[in-house]
């Protein structure tokens, strides 16, 4: 008898811990893509002032973000199919 409430309990609380860890994640998630948005709409405006190629672009969205990037534990890298710019999440430690 008491085994079950315990088990209960226990699987009550391991759905509750999922579901916060998948809403985090969702969060995550579309806070890099606000950020991935907002760097390539940055680059585009530096574009029009002056060509930059690729690699221009990757340095100056490191620099220009370095302490969103920090905070939010996200890393800028190149897009190798279309020479793009994105932004991927880093491994939680």
């Amino acid at each position: 008898m008491f085994q079950k409430i315990k088990d209960w309990f226990k699987q009550r609380h391991m759905d509750r811990m999922q579901k916060r860890l998948t809403k985090y994640m969702q969060k995550r998630e579309q806070r890099r893509h606000l950020m991935e948005r907002e760097i390539l709409i940055y680059l585009r405006r530096k574009k029009e002032k002056s060509p930059l190629n690729p690699h221009q672009c990757l340095e100056l969205a490191k620099h220009q973000f370095a302490d969103e990037l920090k905070t939010e534990r996200m890393q800028v890298v190149r897009d190798r199919s279309n020479k793009s710019i994105k932004v991927i999440l880093k491994k939680s430690a």
